[in-house]
């Protein structure tokens, strides 16, 4: 998921994902341009697995 302007979105998206008994075994990745360390929190608190900053380099980042 891409963590745009829209910072309430995520949130919901994360929100309705532990909600949902078919979405709850899917790990989210937040990825997104901004290295906004609340913003960061938020999400992985909401439950996210994973956060990455863009834009993505395939040859340094293992962890993808």
């Amino acid at each position: 998921m891409t963590a745009v302007v829209d910072r309430m979105l995520v949130t919901r998206v994360l929100n309705k994902s532990k909600e949902s008994l078919k979405l709850t075994h899917l790990p989210v990745v937040i990825t997104s341009t901004e290295e906004d360390p609340k913003m960061i929190e938020k999400c992985m608190e909401g439950g996210a697995k994973g956060f990455i900053l863009k834009p993505i380099n395939l040859d340094v980042d293992r962890r993808l």
